[in-house]
């Protein structure tokens, strides 16, 4: 896929990407079909389930790499609680500060998570 949108991007002839994105089109739907074999066959996904989530992954790639970026930082948020906090630590209480406010940019999350550690630490 990479090559494809190597091409694309490098390329002035307007037929030729239309070709390149007419060929990337049947890769992709191979790779869609494969993929959802695969989920289902080792994870243990329905076929709807695996439809779903194989053609968001497609369609919104992102949304993956965004989930994990977060997932990694609230971890290594957990782990600096649970490192300066010790026996103070409860998992609970760190699981409140992290969802009390929603959706909201890791930079303040992290804050959230340095202020609640404080105030642990403070009583």
């Amino acid at each position: 896929m990479t090559i494809i949108c190597d091409k694309l991007y490098d390329s002035t002839d307007y037929s030729q990407q239309w070709d390149i994105m007419t060929a990337g089109k049947f890769e992709l739907s191979d790779f869609q079909k494969w993929a959802i074999k695969y989920m289902m066959e080792n994870v243990g996904s329905e076929e709807s389930e695996a439809t779903s989530e194989i053609e968001r992954y497609i369609v919104w790639p992102g949304q993956a790499c965004a989930y994990m970026i977060g997932r990694i930082k609230i971890l290594e948020l957990r782990e600096k609680a649970k490192n300066e906090l010790g026996d103070l630590y409860d998992i609970k209480d760190f699981h409140h500060h992290v969802l009390m406010n929603g959706s909201l940019p890791l930079t303040v999350l992290e804050a959230i998570i340095e202020k609640y550690i404080q105030e642990v630490k403070a009583n």
